[in-house]
């Protein structure tokens, strides 16, 4: 199963409950059900613990309610049996796929963008990748940061 549910900043005045939560929450307990053997989610670069890049750390400041909700979504799936993986991305663009990313360990301070189909394009790649299951990463397309990219083959299935 996958999700790349997101809410726009806009909705945040008019509080929660947010897509980035409730809206992964609920699809992670029916795949639970469903007895789904995998669940991939693209929540954003800077949720979680991890140091943050300059980037992550405004979106933790000016976007902190959304950043709470995909926490919880994240923790969500973490708590269950499912094979998972969670992908990072920078900011969304709407340009072409170039398989041009750098994906690394949450913590590598990555900051920049991601396009919706270089997204994608890793999220079909997640259930057929072994190296990533139960794993967390940052993802970016541009800039890319060579030397913080993890060495994972991500086969189209």
């Amino acid at each position: 199963m996958l999700s790349a549910v997101g809410t726009a900043p806009t909705a945040i005045p008019s509080g929660p409950p947010f897509v980035d939560g409730a809206g992964n929450r609920a699809p992670v307990a029916a795949a639970v059900d469903a007895d789904v053997d995998e669940f991939v989610v693209e929540p954003a670069i800077g949720v979680g613990p991890e140091p943050s890049s300059p980037l992550a750390t405004a979106f933790d400041t000016f976007l902190e309610p959304l950043r709470e909700a995909k926490a919880g979504a994240e923790a969500a799936i973490r708590d269950t049996q499912l094979r998972h993986t969670i992908l990072r991305p920078g900011v969304l663009t709407n340009g072409s796929r170039t398989d041009l990313v750098t994906v690394a360990e949450p913590g590598a301070t990555l900051w920049g963008v991601t396009s919706r189909a270089g997204g994608a394009r890793l999220m079909l790649a997640g259930p057929a990748t072994p190296p990533a299951h139960n794993r967390t990463f940052e993802v970016v397309s541009e800039p890319r940061f060579p030397a913080r990219n993890v060495s994972i083959y991500w086969p189209l299935p």
